[in-house]
């Protein structure tokens, strides 16, 4: 292993990062092959900065950018630590993917929160709600 296979094919950026430019897997992780084997570039990258790491170790980006492979971005964890890392940019999604309801002018987070606080069933609220929005004249 050597990091020299790795410095001519990346491009550094603002943060830091070393982004890969080569073939990346469907997941967006570089991927590198070493004496007929496939690495994950970050895999890889630490290896030679760390030491060997179990099949079963996971490598962690603390910059979130999956063709990263400096080293300095890169700690060993499990799963659980790797998910609680992204915990912000998980609820960010779920709430970008969740839609408001509102109700006479009201606004809830969800449909239970409708339900909890008015006498509607939840049927109801999602039957008669059109673009977030419970339509009283329908009900």
């Amino acid at each position: 292993m050597d990091i020299n296979r790795i410095l001519p094919n990346i491009i550094k950026d603002d943060n830091n990062c070393w982004n890969w430019t080569k073939s990346c897997n469907s997941a967006g992780y570089g991927q590198i092959m070493e004496k007929k084997k496939y690495w994950l570039t970050h895999r890889y990258s630490y290896n030679i900065k760390y030491g060997d790491l179990g099949d079963k170790d996971i490598v962690r980006h603390l910059c979130h950018n999956t063709k990263c492979c400096n080293p300095e971005h890169l700690v060993k964890g499990s799963h659980k630590d790797n998910y609680n890392d992204s915990l912000d940019i998980h609820r960010a999604a779920s709430l970008k993917r969740r839609h408001t309801w509102i109700v006479e002018g009201k606004v809830y987070g969800t449909c239970r929160d409708v339900v909890k606080q008015t006498d509607l069933s939840s049927n109801s609220v999602i039957r008669f709600t059109k673009n977030g929005v419970f339509d009283y004249e329908s009900y």
